[in-house]
């Protein structure tokens, strides 16, 4: 999120509030405002947290003597059909490996393992049910030590991870 505040503003925090109901709001960070920095008052916050749904947000605005005021919430929204989270560990791998895939519904896709050079070296299909899956694949001894990249294809995403084979 980014903002600018107008030059007469006197506000030296603000708190941003997120929701996933748009009633009750938790503070998920602050900034402090530096009305002596270069850039002026534009300011902005990074949320890393995944966004799935719809998220509200809004900011909390602290003046020098201790006033409050609230922006408008903003809504926020992904395609949850869209979102497949991917994640092999650990990522040095000897023999044996986890994968964990949370696609947004059930489906058969294959666990591929590619070199640097996009050939294939490594192969498994996987049967994933909607939500959280973790498989345990083996085999990762009888291959070449070195970085290779592990690809998930679901239905509507590539996810792809960097992975060392030892």
């Amino acid at each position: 999120m980014q903002w600018i505040l107008s030059a007469d503003d006197s506000i030296n925090k603000i708190i941003i509030e997120k929701s996933t109901n748009a009633i009750q709001f938790a503070a998920i960070g602050e900034v402090w405002i530096n009305t002596e920095a270069a850039n002026g008052n534009q300011n902005g916050y990074i949320d890393n947290a995944i966004l799935t749904g719809t998220t509200n947000c809004l900011l909390k605005m602290i003046e020098a003597n201790g006033k409050v005021q609230y922006s408008n919430v903003l809504v926020f929204r992904s395609d949850e059909n869209k979102k497949t989270v991917f994640k092999m560990y650990p990522s040095v791998i000897i023999d044996n490996s986890t994968v964990n895939v949370t696609p947004s519904r059930g489906e058969q896709t294959k666990l591929q393992v590619v070199d640097l050079g996009g050939r294939s070296v490594f192969q498994r299909d996987l049967l994933l049910q909607a939500g959280d899956n973790n498989v345990t694949v083996s085999g990762f001894s009888n291959r070449h030590q070195g970085t290779y990249i592990a690809v998930v294809q679901t239905s509507n995403t590539t996810n792809s991870q960097k992975i060392m084979i030892q």
